[in-house]
């Protein structure tokens, strides 16, 4: 049933007596958000460095690759044109 899933997690978020405090629960979800930064600015620094040349599945190379996906990566991204 569609609802089964959302009852699942209808209350997983609630903050009890037994979670910690609003300021730990906010400074642990900052230092989340700065490594998960960090982990992003480290694969665009790695896809940055890749040759082109570099086949990234048997017989695609990566600026093969990347010429496919740049249309569409910039539209996801919210670019225009």
């Amino acid at each position: 049933m569609k609802t089964d899933y959302l009852r699942s997690q209808f209350l997983t978020k609630y903050v009890s007596h037994d979670t910690a405090p609003a300021d730990v629960r906010k400074n642990q979800a900052i230092f989340k958000w700065l490594l998960t930064e960090r982990e992003n600015e480290a694969t665009a620094d790695r896809l940055l460095i890749t040759p082109e040349e570099y086949n990234i599945l048997p017989r695609v190379a990566y600026g093969d690759f990347v010429e496919f996906c740049h249309p569409n990566s910039r539209h996801h991204r919210g670019h225009s044109a």
